[in-house]
């Protein structure tokens, strides 16, 4: 059966066991057994809620492997099936993995494609895209591929903020978190044709705002707020983010569920990046 036909949400996820000598690791000061021991925190919550593939221990895995959602893509088509796009920078899992999970598969050529880091599902064939070269999705627009989906372009301009899933995060079907600093009145007015949007601040984005996964009508995002000084800049601009994020959850009547992530955050990954969804079943779920 393939994941996209349970009824429960199916992930993909990269356990760090295999990257215990990795040197980039110790030039970043990553305390491994911490980052080993925020995985599992996260991965256990996550597991007992759904269905849950961890990624083959592999040896000679890059760091990049850990950033799990830059695999690739589903795209949902009710009538042709599902296909799954892979990003042929990362090839940590080839097309048998997910040819055996009962996905069609294609591979991009576009060298800038980044899996769900920059292409985010929002409802029917519709479809996110985060660009710098504003031709890099043509190929998956292309009628030949007979993906016939609609992507919606934003120019991602912050270099801080270099996925769109950094400043985009979808709450249901209809209604989308969007730090609307970002992106031009054309682009966000395209954006409202589709959803509505709840607009999140900049520097709520630099504290990780959109970089969440939904689970069911659970909101997960990383902070490390206890790690920080009482009264620090750093605790000031997090407890605004955490606070942000509790306000969005009480309106959609979800619950926020909070995993710090710190030992990710030194080698500049997200919560959100650590994840490959691979169905679309939490959003089926009314949050109301």
């Amino acid at each position: 059966m393939n994941p996209t036909q349970l009824s429960i949400p199916v992930y993909l996820m990269n356990s760090p066991i295999a990257f215990e000598n990795s040197e980039e690791l110790k030039k970043r000061g990553v305390n491994f057994q911490k980052l080993i021991n925020q995985f599992f925190d996260l991965y256990n919550y996550i597991s007992s809620e759904s269905c849950v593939y961890l990624i083959p221990n592999a040896s000679q895995s890059k760091l990049i492997n850990l950033a799990t959602a830059s695999i690739g893509n589903i795209l949902f088509n009710k009538e042709k099936g599902c296909n799954l796009i892979l990003n042929n920078n990362n090839s940590i899992l080839g097309e048998d993995f997910f040819t055996n999970l009962g996905y069609s598969i294609g591979i991009s050529n576009y060298n800038n494609y980044e899996g769900e880091l920059t292409l985010k599902y929002l409802r029917d064939n519709i479809y996110l895209g985060g660009y710098s070269d504003e031709k890099g999705y043509e190929w998956l627009e292309q009628s030949e591929n007979h993906y016939e989906i609609k992507i919606i372009k934003l120019c991602l301009v912050d270099e801080n903020l270099p996925y769109l899933n950094n400043s985009v995060f979808p709450i249901t079907k209809q209604y989308l978190l969007l730090c609307t600093d970002l992106y031009t009145k054309k682009e966000i007015k395209e954006v409202e044709e589709y959803v509505e949007i709840e607009p999140v601040s900049l520097e709520n984005c630099y504290q990780g705002a959109c970089n969440n996964i939904r689970l069911y009508n659970s909101l997960i995002n990383s902070s490390n707020i206890f790690n920080l000084k009482k009264g620090s800049i750093e605790y000031k601009r997090e407890i605004k983010k955490n606070r942000f994020l509790e306000d969005i959850a009480a309106d959609y009547g979800m619950e926020l569920l909070h995993f710090n992530m710190s030992e990710y955050s030194k080698i500049n990954f997200w919560l959100s990046d650590l994840i490959l969804t691979l169905n679309n079943s939490s959003y089926l779920v009314d949050a109301f």
